[in-house]
This record gives C-alpha cells, sequence and structure tokens, in this order.
C-alpha cells in the first residue's frame, strides 16, 4: 500500500467529526453528511447521461458481398 493507500483507509476509519477536523486543518473545507447535502440538479442532459439504455446489444452481423468483377 501506497501512503495514499494508508492515508485514505485512516480517514474513512474516522469518526464524521474526526473527518472534519481533519479537513479543517488541512484548511480543506469540511464535509457535509450526506443527508443535508442538497440534492443534484437534474439537466436533460444530466438526466440522459444517468440513465442506462434500455435497448438490448443485437449481436452484429457481417454479410460477405462478392464484388463484380472487374473486365
Amino acid at each position: 500500500m501506497s501512503h495514499l493507500d494508508d492515508a485514505a483507509a485512516l480517514f474513512a476509519r474516522m469518526s464524521v467529526q474526526e473527518q472534519q477536523e481533519a479537513l479543517g486543518a488541512l484548511g480543506l473545507p469540511k464535509r457535509l453528511p450526506k443527508e443535508s447535502q442538497e440534492p443534484p440538479k437534474v439537466t436533460p442532459f444530466s438526466a440522459l447521461a444517468s440513465t442506462p439504455s434500455r435497448r438490448k446489444r443485437q449481436p452484429l452481423t457481417v454479410k460477405a458481398v462478392s464484388s463484380p468483377e472487374v473486365s
């Protein structure tokens, strides 16, 4: 594991208050609890991008076409 992986693992094990204190000590904005965050604004493009296609992929079939002979 790298130092970054170690730090991420330690951060994940911290309580929310400890995480906020650590971020504050680094001069970063405090993380908001997930419940209090506003839902992301939905735009037509984001709705399309986040919705998986419902159409099933069809297998691609390739037909061999013989070209007319050039004389």
